[in-house]
């Protein structure tokens, strides 16, 4: 759910839900002015659930206060495979937009991992497709995804097993991400 408030906290609206799904375990959210050069003012929501295993995105319009799919999101995952299984407090969800409106979201669990990626009107499955092979273990890891000039898109990734934070660069114009980890803290 949401709420706005226009005059600092003094006031808020009243609650608008997001995703009614009572299962929803995380949820990661991007506003568009927070990618360089974008002048749009939506908000991207992706959030996971425990019943479907899934992944799902909506869109929040913040001059009209409007959800792009009501309360019931897109399932965002593009294929059966890529369902795993999501636990809550275990799996997390991110979300970004890069300089050319490419959305992406990324998903990591202990069976899958995968970050996909819409590049026209995201309010059908259809329209999302997998962002190159994936780049992440199948481990209950953390990736937060970061919008980076001409397109490409920087994921830093925490590997919890090995207790190391690393980051990998996906090139937007052939659709590939880096092949190897530049770990920039070890354990």
């Amino acid at each position: 759910v949401y709420r706005k408030t226009t005059d600092g906290g003094a006031t808020w609206s009243s609650t608008t839900t997001v995703d009614a799904q009572t299962d929803c375990v995380a949820i990661s959210v991007w506003y568009d002015r927070w990618t360089p050069g974008s002048a749009s003012s939506s908000i991207h929501i992706a959030t996971l659930d425990t019943s479907s295993d899934i992944v799902w995105y909506n869109r929040l319009d913040t001059s009209g206060d409007t959800l792009l799919l009501g309360n019931t999101p897109v399932n965002a995952a593009v294929n059966s495979s890529q369902t795993g299984v999501i636990t809550a407090g275990q799996n997390q969800v991110s979300i970004t937009r890069g300089t050319n409106g490419t959305l992406y979201i990324a998903s990591i669990d202990g069976t899958d991992s995968y970050v996909v990626r819409c590049t026209v009107t995201c309010n059908t499955t259809t329209n999302w497709t997998e962002a190159g092979t994936n780049p992440f273990g199948r481990t209950n890891n953390y990736t937060i995804l970061a919008p980076l000039l001409g397109g490409n898109i920087l994921a830093i990734h925490r590997d919890v097993v090995l207790e190391d934070m690393g980051s990998k660069v996906y090139d937007s114009g052939t659709n590939t991400w880096d092949t190897s980890t530049t770990t920039f803290d070890l354990n």
